[in-house]
């Protein structure tokens, strides 16, 4: 699926009306087949009228149907997505076109400013619920072994008791690919209440977590890909946290700390052995 049409229903998915919505959500997992569908065939199976088809098209930066299937059909063709069954290619394709697509839309310049708030906070907490709330942890870890003062808060209430503690020292990184996740919409609220420093890693620039944020980096969604399989949905968070660390260690002092605690483990091991 070509990736700027792909970029602009992601951009634009929480504005659109639920019609939208499902127009929407046919053509993410039916790409490679609406080249041999008109926009009556396409309105009767997402129960909707050609003329919110048409709508849809202009919102999405087509000026009619008929340009936003000639350029699906022209990625398709280029990309070779024709159905396969080797597993080892379907997932190689899924992480690339997820990764691809990060890659695209990472705004480097907030990147720069995040890693510079990072090297300010006193404290960092992130929060994180689900599958996110595992994502948290894996950044805690990484920071964790720069010499930060990190942890991860993945508990509702936890992260209620933590928001009340918080000082204008310290910074809170809330991670909700979907941008609605209430529980971190909720700590994120207090959080700026306490006036700590918060940035927000998600999918969509208009979600409600935004609201919060005095930095917000936004991320492909996995959504978007076009399938429906038990893969990584964190894929390209995890992508995101790769970049932030290569950054981080670009300081002498956290590289230095890096290194200390990798040292500790090393001792620790041998000695364990």
């Amino acid at each position: 699926m070509d990736n700027n049409i792909l970029l602009q229903i992601q951009n634009k998915y929480l504005s659109f009306s639920e019609k939208e919505r499902m127009i929407a959500d046919y053509i993410i997992q039916h790409s490679s087949t609406l080249k041999n569908i008109n926009i009556n065939d396409l309105a009767e199976k997402t129960n909707t009228s050609n003329s919110t088809i048409t709508r849809f098209c202009k919102k999405i930066g087509c000026k009619s149907f008929i340009e936003m299937k000639m350029q699906l059909c022209a990625s398709n063709a280029t990309e070779n997505n024709a159905a396969t069954d080797d597993i080892f290619q379907e997932v190689y394709s899924y992480y690339n076109t997820t990764i691809s697509g990060t890659n695209k839309i990472l705004d480097k310049e907030i990147i720069l400013k995040f890693v510079e708030e990072v090297k300010k906070a006193n404290r960092i907490f992130i929060y994180g619920f689900g599958s996110s709330g595992l994502t948290a942890f894996e950044m805690k870890y990484r920071l964790q072994r720069m010499g930060m003062i990190v942890d991860a808060v993945t508990d509702p209430h936890i992260m209620a008791m933590n928001s009340s503690l918080l000082t204008k020292d310290d910074m809170v990184i809330g991670i909700s690919n979907s941008g609605t996740t209430v529980e971190v919409i909720k700590g994120l609220k207090e959080a700026k209440r306490k006036e700590a420093f918060v940035l927000v890693i998600t999918s969509f620039d208009d979600s409600p977590i935004n609201k919060y944020a005095d930095l917000s980096i936004i991320t492909y969604n996995t959504k978007f890909v076009g399938e429906k399989n038990f893969i990584n949905s964190q894929l390209s968070t995890i992508y995101l946290i790769d970049i932030l660390s290569l950054l981080l260690l670009g300081d002498k002092e956290l590289s230095s700390s890096m290194n200390k605690t990798l040292e500790a483990v090393d001792r620790y091991r041998k000695a364990d052995g």
